[in-house]
């Protein structure tokens, strides 16, 4: 293997080996701030109490930002690599050429970019897909896993003290 092989930021690199990893342990605050999160949103619906529906949107918030720079991170530097690889096909749209458009015509354009990926460039096709299925199962995991947690904590913290 040459260093330069190493540097490319794709899922079955060294770096993307690292990237998937780090993703992995960030879900660990996701799954506890998503908790705390369900928690909160049960005992302002049962109390109504107006500060406590303050602090469960400011969780919610927290929970959404860390999921969302979690993604950030882990897929931007994979999709910099794939875009820089798929600009070579003839009638791909980069994301500059998507700028300003309508929802429709940037749909079509995605469309025929993953169309033309699948033919032109299966190996990163691949990854793409892999890469969906590597988000994708995590992130239910965290959000059957953070409503688990929430209930047992929730059971604990209300139902052993009165």
């Amino acid at each position: 293997m040459n260093s330069d092989t190493l540097k490319k930021p794709s899922l079955l690199t060294l770096e993307g080996g690292r990237g998937f990893l780090e993703f992995m342990r960030n879900m660990t605050p996701q799954i506890l701030v998503g908790s705390i999160s369900i928690i909160c949103t049960i005992r302002a619906v049962d109390t109504g109490n107006i500060p406590l529906w303050i602090l469960t949107l400011i969780m919610w918030f927290v929970f959404f930002y860390i999921a969302v720079a979690n993604y950030i991170n882990f897929i931007s530097p994979v999709m910099k690599y794939i875009g820089d690889e798929l600009a070579s096909i003839e009638g791909y749209m980069t994301k500059s050429d998507a700028e300003g458009l309508k929802f429709k015509v940037w749909l079509k354009g995605l469309i025929k970019n993953i169309y033309l990926t699948s033919i032109y460039k299966r190996k990163i096709f691949l990854e793409l897909v892999v890469l969906a299925i590597l988000v994708e199962i995590p992130s239910i995991v965290a959000i059957f896993a953070a409503g688990t947690t929430a209930g047992q904590l929730y059971g604990f913290i209300f139902t052993k003290c009165t």
